[in-house]
């Protein structure tokens, strides 16, 4: 029987769910205008348990307090048909959820059989007609026992958990303690579907999982350990909670297992804390989460007394000061270059310069790896001036590109209080200048030298830039000449030759300096240093003129006579002449402009060979030309050649109008076309 009504049950969830969203299926969508909504659907076995109760209003306390301003509802699992709230976080009437909670548990009848797939199903309803904004959340909380759904339910209930991620909606299941495993197994898939993780609450850390959770979806940033320890009723823990100058406002949180014990707050002086050390103050108080909200603390060592607890207990705290710490450097910083990270301290967006303080940087890499460094106002170790509130350090060159993020402390010297912040920068590398020196030995004076070569660079990568990006710093007694090699169209060039003039002799020390805007940034770079000697030029005397005039005349006069008997044996030989034709009498053969290697020009003047007139048919045929005379050999043996008809045995002075047969082709050779 008990299985048919829940067949019953299931089945008319799935028709609710099919006629639900076939109604809202155009109106899922989230608006960002709207105001968010916190739906709280509660297992009513949950508040059958003091320890079940005492879970939903420490909830409640927690995320009323991390989302200030959010609208709250309660929906009993087995009584969907009514709806209690709103409660608006930060209201004066939010506690009015305890009152309606009371009436739930005194209208409690008999607990019945409740479906989880309704709960769903009404509350996406609720979102959907309501078109409340992204970020809205489905809480569902249970410390009991929520049976493993059969299979057609189980695909209900996913189908409608997906459709609350299309609204950018978002469900979270939180198993208090007391609940079972097939209860945290379905809450870890449904949640899974909208992009959210379940959490298993227990009293000892549960509900710090849920701080850390909500702070980190809205970006509230997170919360500094104050003290953890487990407590006697008899012991006593207090917990230290430093407050830095300029602090606008403290929340500290307690979270603690068991639900009784006292806390008390002083402020520095070690008195309780009362109306003259702070502007306002809020106190938020739950069975397991006691929240302290302090606007305008005094500075100091603040702490926390806490008595009569059997169990854990752990205390974080969170400033929120007007001090923030800047980053002035550029937002992208060269990887492949030693730069300066620089940072300053503004309070209310103006900037100051505080004393005695320091400000320590954990620069992640985006590897993961971390570098401590600490930076400084004192004009050393890349800190360009001491006292002008700019406080910097050297990061080296050769760094991985990418996303870094810091987490920056500012701390004073003379107290144990800091504040903290984020920055993150991109780094990426910058073009570079660098020398090459083609090490010129001789540099004379008054005479412009090409002396290096500029290679500009983005990496490995070559950089073109215009001359007009590239400086020198001013000499007066030496110029220096850039020169670039292969311009653009645009005169950019990423080689350039560099040459220097110089007026007087000695050590010329060159650089260069590259200044260019890069990334949006205005990038200056300055090249390695090359030292130039330079000299003057040597002046001879006319007797040691004379001598190596002498000298030169002894090495030189053979290769000049060389020369001359090479030009004359030249010119004595005959230039080819004379033209082959077809029968036709077309042209085929120019011996005078044949195209010849200039080794057959030079050693070869007067002969030519049937292997380079391009004609298959001259193969094995030469041609030498003395004076007047052609004279033509047969080189081959087989086939034969015929001069006018006759076999070709013995060389021949050919004439004009011979023919020479070859392969079965006739040539005519003519003195003149």
């Amino acid at each position: 029987m008990n299985k048919f009504k829940h067949t019953i049950l299931t089945i008319s969830a799935i028709l609710m769910i099919v006629i639900t969203l076939s109604f809202q299926s155009n109106i899922t969508s989230a608006n960002n205008t709207a105001q968010r909504i916190n739906m709280i659907a509660i297992d009513p076995n949950t508040l059958t348990y003091e320890y079940g109760r005492n879970a939903i209003k420490s909830f409640m306390t927690l995320s009323s307090t991390l989302k200030d301003g959010d609208s709250f509802y309660i929906l009993m699992m087995d009584d969907t048909d009514k709806l209690y709230g709103p409660y608006v976080a930060g209201n004066i009437n939010f506690d009015s959820y305890n009152e309606d909670l009371k009436k739930i548990i005194d209208s409690k009848k008999p607990i019945k059989p409740f479906s989880l797939t309704k709960s769903l199903t009404e509350s996406y309803d609720f979102f959907s007609i309501n078109k409340v904004a992204a970020g809205s959340y489905l809480y569902l909380i249970s410390s009991d026992n929520i049976p493993t759904p059969e299979k057609i339910e189980q695909e209900s209930l996913n189908l409608i958990s997906k459709k609350f991620n299309e609204g950018e909606w978002k469900i979270q299941g939180l198993a208090f303690e007391g609940a079972s495993q097939s209860t945290s197994e379905l809450f870890e898939k449904l949640s899974f579907n909208t992009g959210s993780d379940s959490l298993n609450v227990t009293f000892k850390d549960g509900f710090k999982s849920i701080a850390d959770s909500i702070m980190s979806e809205n970006s509230l940033g997170s919360l500094i350990p104050s003290s953890k320890q487990n407590l006697t009723q008899e012991e006593k823990l207090t917990s230290e909670i430093p407050i830095p100058p300029a602090t606008n406002k403290m929340t500290i949180m307690i979270f603690k297992e068991d639900p009784s014990g006292s806390l008390r707050l002083r402020n520095p002086d070690g008195v309780e804390s009362s109306a003259s050390d702070r502007k306002t103050s809020r106190v938020m108080e739950s069975p397991h989460v006691v929240i302290w909200e302090l606007e305008n603390p005094i500075s100091g060592k603040w702490t926390i007394d806490i008595n009569g607890i059997n169990g854990q207990t752990s205390t974080w705290y969170q400033a929120s000061s007007d001090y923030r710490v800047n980053l002035q450097s550029n937002r992208i910083l060269p990887s492949n270059l030693a730069t300066e990270l620089i940072l300053y301290v503004t309070n209310e967006g103006l900037m100051i310069y505080p004393k005695d303080v320091y400000i320590e940087v954990n620069l992640i890499a985006p590897s993961g790896n971390n570098v401590i460094y600490m930076l400084n106002d004192q004009g050393i170790e890349g800190d360009a001036r001491a006292g002008d509130g700019y406080f910097s350090t050297k990061l080296p060159s050769s760094r991985s590109p990418g996303q870094y993020s810091a987490i920056v402390t500012l701390g004073w010297y003379n107290s144990p209080n800091t504040i903290i912040e984020n920055i993150s920068f991109n780094s990426q590398p910058f073009p570079t200048i660098n020398l090459d020196s083609l090490e010129i030995t001789n540099i004379y004076t008054n005479e412009s030298t090409i002396v290096a070569t500029a290679y500009v660079r983005v990496g490995e990568d070559p950089y073109p830039v215009s001359p007009s990006n590239i400086s020198t710093s001013a000499q007066e007694d030496y110029a220096i000449n850039l020169n670039p090699r292969t311009p653009g169209t645009d005169g950019k060039a990423w080689m350039y030759d560099v040459a220097i003039t110089p007026s007087t002799e000695g050590n010329k020390p060159l650089n260069l300096i590259l200044d260019i805007n890069y990334a949006g940034i205005q990038h200056i770079q300055r090249s390695n240093l090359l030292n130039i000697a330079t000299t003057n030029k040597p002046i001879l005397s006319a007797e040691a003129g004379m001598n190596i005039a002498i000298l030169m005349a002894i090495i030189l006069s053979p290769i000049v006579i060389l020369l001359i008997a090479a030009g004359l044996y030249y010119q004595s030989k005959t230039q080819p002449f004379g033209y082959i034709t077809n029968e036709s009498g077309e042209p085929l053969i120019d011996f005078a402009n044949l195209e010849r290697t200039k080794l057959d020009k030079i050693f070869h003047i007067n002969s030519i060979k049937g292997d380079d007139t391009g004609l298959e048919e001259m193969a094995g045929i030469n041609f030498k030309f003395i004076g007047s005379q052609v004279i033509i050999e047969n080189a081959r043996s087989t086939p034969s050649v015929r001069l006018n008809n006759n076999p070709l045995l013995e060389n021949k002075v050919i004439q004009d109008n011979d023919w020479i047969g070859s392969y079965g082709k006739l040539f005519n050779f003519k003195l003149s076309i």
